[in-house]
């Protein structure tokens, strides 16, 4: 059920629209490997982005509509492809000559240096 005024997408629609928005983002990760393949896929990553800001503002579930997400035959697909994201996103974060721009100019953050002595 789709308790937001005006809203079309029910629950499955959003969790199946998430899950192909993630598994997109996922590979598109995957081409970046230098400088060169980063500012090339920089467009998408930045779609990527605002879609992963937007969806951060959407209310927060209650703990029956989490469950009922989870029961879902979807859910388990929507797991992978967050894992297949994040997994992709460790790696391009971590590249000595991409991760800090990655951080910086698609995440909108400033990279944390782990020599707080810095």
């Amino acid at each position: 059920m789709c308790l937001c005024v005006g809203c079309s997408e029910t629950p499955k629609s959003q969790l199946v629209d998430d899950t192909n928005k993630f598994n997109a983002w996922a590979e598109v990760l995957k081409t970046v490997a230098d400088r060169a393949s980063y500012d090339k896929a920089k467009p998408d990553l930045l779609k990527y982005q605002d879609f992963y800001n937007e969806r951060k503002k959407r209310p927060k579930k209650s703990e029956q509509e989490k469950a009922e997400l989870k029961a879902m035959p979807e859910w388990k697909a929507f797991r992978e492809s967050l894992k297949s994201y994040t997994h992709e996103w460790a790696r391009v974060t971590s590249l000595p000559e991409v991760g800090e721009l990655y951080q910086k100019e698609v995440m909108g953050t400033e990279p944390s240096k782990s020599d707080p002595d810095e």
